[in-house]
């Protein structure tokens, strides 16, 4: 067993980012450095698993916490794949995308694209995403039936019961709702209309009413609605903010 008193596995971490890989996007026939953050304890070695090499990691930079280590791989023109070979005092693991394994997935290991590149608009943006289950079945043509597909160790399911209490595996779980019915009950109230697009009729074009412009402006009060039932001011939040995010990033990058 380890000999300190804190969850080590949780410890271990890496991801594709500018602080875990640099660069983050590199161009071809160039050389990119991983890091891995590690405990700082005794008993720990990293290596990178790449191309069937087991290629050992050097120490970068140490934190009372953890430690970062970090290697340099050459890419050329082709996708290549990645992992971590970590030995603890309970075992060797591999770390890949999905965290700590016992075994091999190359499925699973980091991947480099050479010349790929982020759009900026991407960069640092908080993409929504829209559930429409439970709203209103559209199309029932489309809905999802029992053991449709296999997703996530298990066949899907399909619910009829939209009042029931999720499950633990609620992911493999449809319930028949899509944006056809969220857009045909906005339609019917009044917030928006819907056309075929003039350039292409394949596409679907989407607009608010004067009705739902209205709503999207009382919409935008409701985060200050939301921090009105606090008992901190605006000033306090963005403090707290500022201090969770050099928290975090101390917790991620071992600074």
């Amino acid at each position: 067993m380890s000999d300190f008193d804190y969850p080590w596995r949780e410890a271990i971490f890496s991801d594709g980012t500018e602080l875990f890989r640099t660069p983050s996007e590199p161009e071809a026939n160039s050389t990119v450095t991983v890091r891995l953050r590690m405990p700082n304890a005794e008993g720990f070695r990293a290596f990178v698993f790449f191309e069937g090499r087991r290629i050992p990691m050097r120490l970068y930079r140490t934190h009372i916490l953890f430690s970062l280590y970090e290697a340099e791989l050459s890419v050329r023109e082709r996708q290549v794949r990645y992992c971590f070979l970590v030995e603890t005092p309970e075992g060797s693991f591999f770390y890949n995308r999905y965290g700590l394994n016992e075994l091999h997935d190359r499925e699973c290991d980091f991947r480099i694209t050479p010349g790929f590149r982020t759009p900026d608009w991407a960069k640092g943006a908080v993409m929504y995403q829209i559930f429409v289950d439970r709203f209103c079945n559209g199309n029932v043509e489309n809905s999802v039936t029992d053991r449709e597909y296999f997703y996530i160790d298990n066949y899907v399911s399909a619910v009829p019961d939209w009042n029931r209490y999720p499950d633990a595996n609620d992911v493999g779980m449809f319930y028949g709702s899509d944006l056809k019915g969220i857009l045909k009950k906005l339609e019917e109230k009044g917030y928006v209309v819907r056309s075929r697009s003039q350039e292409d009729e394949r596409v679907l074009d989407v607009s608010l009413t004067p009705e739902g412009e209205a709503l999207k402006e009382k919409a935008k009060s409701v985060p200050e609605s939301m921090m009105s039932c606090l008992s901190i001011s605006p000033e306090d939040a963005a403090e707290l903010a500022r201090i969770l995010r050099n928290l975090m990033g101390t917790l991620r990058g071992g600074r």
